[in-house]
């Protein structure tokens, strides 16, 4: 608090790229859609302006009639952030100095085109999977066609109910760019299909109002455009192989609920092998 001020600090006590991204996500984004204001920055933090507000997480943990239009909200956030190409030679992971990927091994980014960063990525997801006691289908043969290859969107990257803040029901701001990139919307629609798909996973089932087909009716409302299953299948790919390593990987996630998710994970990579649609499951 100063002046009668609240703000918010967020520090990064390890990979400072994130800070980079969230902070030039900022720059790149305020014109476009509600983000928190930057007040100042340093080495390793971000000091920004308050917002108030209840996560649409916290939402659908208490009431089971508001997927619909929490998934507008997100929709119309897409379509605003996906509407500004941005003008530069590359994809890849923003910072403030260039396009960067430090946690998947790729110190700077020399793609063009979206298919050989998507390529990159899940090579290196699988590589790094190897490590692990796990049975994870063969995507070596993978054909990657997107259709607009050379696109380059803001892309949020992280898109769901947790990282909105609503207040008197509207949307009061967009949070958290830390996976914040450049290029295909097709990253960000396919991180939404997942992600709520799994949000009562990543809230250990405490998001237990999310109705998933209502949400994203009313996600592909505000959108403007539905995207077909095989536009999304590759980016899909990557999302759950993300997803998987993430669980196994992180050493703060207890058992039980590792012993959980993992393997829903593992189903639905099979099923994308299998060329089939992800299942929709709870664990509860």
């Amino acid at each position: 608090k100063k002046d009668n001020k609240c703000f918010v600090l967020k520090c990064y006590t390890r990979d400072y790229f994130k800070k980079d991204r969230e902070q030039k996500f900022i720059e790149l984004a305020q014109d476009i859609i509600t983000v928190p204001k930057i007040v100042d920055s340093g080495e390793n933090f971000l000091i920004m302006d308050f917002k108030e507000g209840i996560s649409g997480t916290d939402i659908f943990s208490k009431t089971n009639n508001k997927s619909v239009e929490i998934g507008k909200l997100i929709g119309q956030a897409a379509k605003a952030l996906h509407s500004k190409k941005i003008d530069t030679e590359y994809v890849g992971f923003l910072s403030n100095n260039d396009l960067l990927g430090e946690e998947y091994g790729v110190a700077k980014s020399n793609f063009k085109t979206n298919s050989k960063f998507l390529k990159s990525l899940i090579d290196e997801q699988i590589s790094k999977l190897n490590d692990y006691d796990v049975d994870i289908p063969d995507f070596s043969d993978l054909e990657i066609d997107i259709a607009e290859d050379n696109e380059k969107y803001l892309i949020h990257h992280d898109l769901d109910a947790k990282n909105i803040l609503l207040k008197e029901e509207k949307l009061s701001a967009i949070l958290d760019f830390e996976y914040a990139m450049i290029g295909s919307h097709l990253f960000d629609i396919a991180k939404v299909h997942v992600l709520g798909i799994y949000l009562a996973y990543h809230t250990l089932g405490t998001a237990k109002y999310l109705d998933f087909v209502a949400y994203m009716d009313g996600f592909y409302t505000a959108y403007g455009k539905k995207i077909t299953y095989k536009e999304l299948r590759p980016f899909f790919i990557y999302v759950l192989l993300n997803y998987t390593l993430f669980w196994l990987s992180n050493s703060l996630l207890k058992q039980v609920d590792k012993d959980k998710i993992l393997p829903l994970h593992l189903i639905n990579l099979q099923r994308l092998k299998d060329n089939k649609e992800i299942v929709v499951d709870k664990y509860l």
